[in-house]
């Protein structure tokens, strides 16, 4: 097991820019002083664009084949399917940023700084025109989500404003694109065109 870890460490260095891949032992043996009989991790497998994603995949499974043969060990592999990415639908986000505007908020159309995530909005993006806006619920430094200190800005006055915010720039974005069939179709047309 350490020698699968040691070697997707290593592999790391050949992967596009922002690739991840996080690892934990989930059964690693029960006493210190024995060789456990079975040893498992889950690795969680992420790219920036989801057709880059099967080349990863197949690279952290070579690699754990790899330790198995080094170590005369058996391997099973489990693969399952996770998030794509996110395809954000710019018609539709230009519009919601005009209610944004309207609603006197703030806002940068993109943030270079700003890391990604992984959402099931991926999944959905792929399907139809979509759009997942990040709202500021506090500056910069002061917190990250997955933090206690989110939780804490989340249940502050600027937490509850941003909320209230965003939900009312998508409402009037849905409500835009129900009656104006000329924008529908243009967030369709940029949809359906093919990805760089």
């Amino acid at each position: 097991m350490i020698q699968t870890f040691n070697l997707i460490d290593n592999a790391r260095l050949h992967f596009r820019d922002g690739t991840r891949i996080h690892g934990i032992i989930t059964d690693g043996g029960q006493a210190v002083n024995i060789i456990p009989q079975t040893a498992q991790a889950m690795f969680s497998v992420r790219a920036v664009k989801a057709d880059y994603l099967p080349v990863v995949s197949e690279r952290v499974v070579k690699c754990a084949e790899a330790a198995a043969l080094a170590t005369g060990t058996r391997l099973e592999t489990k693969v399952q399917r996770g998030y794509k990415d996110m395809r954000d639908n710019m018609t539709m986000a230009h519009r919601f940023g005009e209610h944004l505007r309207t609603l006197g908020v703030d806002f940068l159309e993109r943030d270079p700084t700003a890391g990604s995530g992984s959402t099931d909005m991926g999944d959905v993006s792929y399907a139809v025109p979509s759009i997942h806006p990040y709202m500021a619920i506090c500056d910069i430094g002061e917190s990250m989500c997955h933090q206690d200190t989110f939780v804490e800005w989340a249940n502050r006055p600027r937490g509850y404003q941003t909320m209230l915010s965003a939900a009312k720039a998508m409402a009037l974005t849905v409500y835009d694109l129900l009656p104006q069939p000329d924008l529908l179709a243009a967030a369709k047309a940029e949809w359906a065109q093919p990805r760089p």
